[in-house]
């Protein structure tokens, strides 16, 4: 829409609104006594009715004009924040988007201090979409097109750090104390909670202020996904820097069900109030009732095939432009916010950790009973990840092999009876591995135990017939006791079903 057109509507409102200020102002006349003296001397005095009504009008205008001032939210939309996107989507689609609001007093503490001039980080946790898969620019994870590229530049042209800011793919690395800025895109594709609650340390640094999580696609509509999701969220809250997080939810079609982990996650977001937008929310009732408007939403392949799983240039670019019409919605409410705080202590500038302070995590699991006494302890979680630095070293190993396809890296072995094991330390006693699941590369079954207690060995099957292929973790151990462990494991080959294999794909060995 033409910023003509635009001026137009508005110039239309403001006239409708002149309008029944005028007819409102004659009601009033004629229909209650007028108690304002000057008013009253004017109507004695002869004056022209014309003239009084204009005076009851700027009376009636001046209670209007203090409405917006005591109704929280009143100017600070998504629409105000970015008039062009709703415009494009619609105000009902980009309004949608809010799945869940929260207190935002996280968002509102990260962004107060990048406002004090601050330098400040970005970091994702996400699949696939999130690397940018599809989006045909090297690299694709950390290219402008990238939604989560675009809401870093945002940020970053909002409040410059010192210099040019750190751009990286999964890393640790932290440029902060060089006063500059940082975006760093953790995401692995073919990836969920159940590996990220484990692993985030190992691709994004922990001096970070933002945290992105976009997993909505790659976690399942199940309840077990609440957990890791949970311990997630839980573990990057409790970084030393006290990071705020948005959960973003974006879409697929060809999986198991139409709204995947979003269902989960929404409810674990909520209890941990973190704020979330989905795309899902913005455009499938669309999607729904035209296909073709798949064909803007996802990428479309050379031979007019529509990817159901990946955003479009289109899909990453709105996504982007909602979150960053969500920053400029609560820096507006801040505004408000450190006025009316200057105001109560007459002082020029707010205290951050007071006006934005924080309170504690809840100190139960969502899926804890009610204990008045319990509290869960800060989880410091490790892990060894074929796909960072950091990788699993065996302690003995016998046919297994390092194997990449793409930017997927696995320990392999495609020889039934071939063993590997790898010390692993806990506190809780949890042990995991984290493996690929598939329908197509024909893998098999693994057995694996702890120390020499190969009669409580569990067993995990790569093949499955869902239509897709992503890592799953399994645990071999819940309640192992503290300490040092060897955990062994055998490579056991066909489950008897046709389609499995003699191959099994090793992503990486986790212990909490």
């Amino acid at each position: 829409m033409s910023l003509h057109t635009r001026q137009g509507r508005t110039l239309l409102r403001l006239s409708i609104v002149f309008n029944i200020l005028i007819v409102a102002a004659i009601f009033w006349i004629y229909s209650f006594p007028i108690d304002d003296p000057a008013l009253t001397r004017s109507a004695a005095d002869g004056e022209p009715s014309i003239r009084v009504v204009e005076k009851v009008v700027e009376r009636v205008v001046e209670k209007v004009v203090e409405v917006p001032q005591i109704v929280s939210g009143a100017s600070c939309s998504l629409c105000t924040a970015n008039a062009t996107l709703c415009d494009e989507m619609s105000e009902g689609s980009v309004e949608a988007s809010i799945s869940y609001r929260g207190t935002n007093q996280r968002l509102r503490r990260a962004l107060a201090k990048m406002r004090s001039g601050k330098p400040f980080n970005v970091a994702v946790v996400g699949g696939s979409v999130s690397r940018g898969h599809t989006l045909k620019e090297d690299p694709e994870e950390t290219c402008k097109a990238n939604l989560h590229r675009r809401i870093f530049d945002h940020l970053d042209a909002k409040f410059p750090g010192k210099g040019e800011a750190f751009i990286s793919l999964p890393s640790t690395e932290s440029k902060k104390g060089e006063g500059r800025n940082g975006f760093v895109n953790g995401a692995q594709g073919g990836t969920g909670s159940d590996y990220f609650s484990m692993c985030f340390q190992e691709h994004i640094p922990t001096d970070v202020d933002i945290v992105i999580v976009e997993l909505a696609i790659n976690d399942q509509n199940y309840l077990e996904f609440q957990r890791p999701y949970e311990l997630l969220l839980r573990g990057l809250l409790d970084l030393p820097s006290q990071p705020a997080i948005i959960n973003l939810q974006t879409l697929a079609l060809p999986l198991h069900a139409l709204v995947s982990g979003a269902i989960p996650h929404t409810a674990i977001a909520q209890y941990m109030d973190v704020p979330t937008i989905s795309l899902q929310h913005a455009v499938m009732p669309q999607i729904l009732r035209d296909e073709a408007y798949t064909k803007q939403v996802f990428v479309v392949h050379d031979d007019g095939e529509v990817d159901g799983r990946h955003l479009s240039r289109w899909g990453h670019q709105k996504m982007g432009d909602i979150v960053n019409a969500y920053l400029d919605t609560q820096l507006c409410e801040m505004d408000r916010l450190e006025a009316a705080e200057k105001k109560r202590t007459g002082k020029s500038d707010i205290d951050i950790d007071t006006l934005y302070k924080l309170d504690p995590l809840p100190r139960l699991l969502t899926s804890d009973q009610w204990d008045p006494k319990r509290t869960i302890p800060a989880l410091r979680p490790t892990c060894a990840s074929m796909n960072s630095p950091n990788k699993p070293v065996p302690a003995k190993n016998d046919g297994w092999t390092e194997w990449a396809w793409k930017d997927k890296n696995y320990m392999i072995t495609k020889t039934p009876g071939s063993t590997i094991s790898f010390e692993v330390n806990t506190g809780i006693g949890i042990v995991q591995i984290f493996y690929l699941r598939s329908w197509e590369f024909h893998l098999g079954v693994l057995k694996c135990w702890l120390d020499d207690n190969e009669a409580a060995a569990v067993t995990m099957q790569g093949y499955w017939d869902q239509k897709f292929n992503i890592g799953q973790r399994y645990d071999v151990a819940k309640d192992a006791s503290p300490g040092k462990h060897m955990l062994n494991c055998k490579f056991l080959g066909k489950d008897g079903n046709k389609a499995s294999g003699d191959e099994f794909r090793i992503i990486s060995v986790m212990s909490i």
